[in-house]
């Protein structure tokens, strides 16, 4: 079973921009206005603008190199975000909401 996308419902475009582009540093690929989605693999991730019919989040994991490279450039942009710790399913990971109070966590292997 493949996760091909996966889809936020936000209120906010402009801040759920602000987020995932400007602080998580991800790269839009396509950006239609109610329609956003970044170049992230091997899953897309797509902001949609919240519909009347949709209004929940979602969690996302984003896998990286180093953590702590990660865990530091949050810091100095004044984000609350958790401290690195080890999980019991073999990753390193941090935690933080996004403006939308979906989890946000990003983490990397220790195999």
């Amino acid at each position: 079973m493949l996760l091909p996308y996966i889809v936020l419902y936000v209120d906010d475009m402009e801040l759920a921009l602000s987020f995932y582009s400007g602080i998580l540093g991800l790269d839009v690929g396509i950006d239609q206005g109610e329609w956003v989605e970044f170049d992230t693999e091997p899953a897309r991730l797509i902001l949609h603008q919240s519909v009347d019919f949709v209004t929940t989040g979602a969690g996302l994991f984003f896998q990286v190199e180093n953590v702590d490279d990660v865990y530091e450039r949050l810091l100095t942009m004044d984000v609350e975000v958790m401290e690195p710790e080890e999980q019991d399913l073999g990753f390193r990971s941090i935690m933080l909401m996004d403006p939308f109070g979906n989890v946000v966590e990003i983490g990397e292997s220790m195999n």
